[in-house]
């Protein structure tokens, strides 16, 4: 009469017969044609043999590389609440509404290019989006510059705008728009002989252009080539006009 097995050679036999989906495989298995297995076979294989759990035993280098990525894990969420926690306190939104009115505008030349525009929001105190009307003079342009953050939309409320954005040159229509991207190069002009009315829209705002920041914008971000120089478009024109 043969001795039935123990209890222990049972259970690891139950080990050594089920695989449970999450087993590694090695380099060399894997080298040699084998394949990882299925979840469905694995999960029918493990159904038919037994109804136990696997127990595995993890091997000290496991363990390590578990540990390491579990801290990185935490490093990079601890990293993240940071940085957003500075961003917001930079960033703060405004209380309650405002409404503005036609009249609530102050118009003035623009600082280089000297082209009329009205600061929407400045009256608000935000910190997130901005809003600006630009009225270009026929035969005029505004400067050729890109951003560090800000994503703006241009959005023609009379005539025809024109713009450049890169090596591209594009004509809106009145109630038409484009939405540029920070890094990209743009420039609104107007080649046309009458006024043309845009609603420019950036967000996030960029903080060293708040009013009372402390941080020093570095220019060369905003205007990598001469914010003055006029498209082919208006060749042979002079702007801005000298005082």
């Amino acid at each position: 009469m043969v001795d039935p097995p123990s209890r222990e050679a049972t259970a690891r036999q139950v080990v050594e017969s089920v695989k449970a989906p999450w087993e590694p495989r090695t380099f060399t298995e894997l080298r040699d044609g084998g394949q990882p297995p299925s979840c469905e076979t694995t999960a029918s294989q493990g159904s038919q043999k037994s109804m136990l759990l696997p127990v595995k035993t993890m091997s000290s280098h496991h363990l390590a590389g578990s540990f390491i990525r579990v801290n990185a894990v935490i490093l990079v969420y601890f990293l993240a609440s940071c940085f957003l926690a500075s961003f917001r306190n930079v960033m703060k939104a405004i209380k309650g509404y405002y409404l503005i009115k036609p009249e609530d505008l102050h118009w003035r030349p623009s600082n280089l290019m000297k082209i009329p525009n009205a600061d929407y929001l400045e009256r608000t105190g935000s910190e997130n989006i901005g809003a600006r009307f630009w009225r270009l003079p026929p035969k005029s342009a505004n400067t050729l510059h890109r951003h560090i953050r800000s994503e703006e939309f241009y959005f023609v409320l009379e005539g025809t705008g024109r713009m450049r954005v890169g090596d591209e040159t594009l004509t809106v229509p009145k109630c038409g728009g484009v939405l540029v991207g920070p890094n990209e190069l743009r420039q609104v002009f107007n080649d046309t002989d009458a006024e043309v009315l845009w609603l420019i829209v950036g967000a996030p705002e960029e903080p060293e252009f708040l009013q009372g920041s402390k941080s020093k914008m570095d220019l060369s971000l905003i205007y990598p080539t001469d914010p003055k120089q006029l498209p082919k478009e208006l060749a042979g024109v002079e702007w801005p006009p000298k005082s």
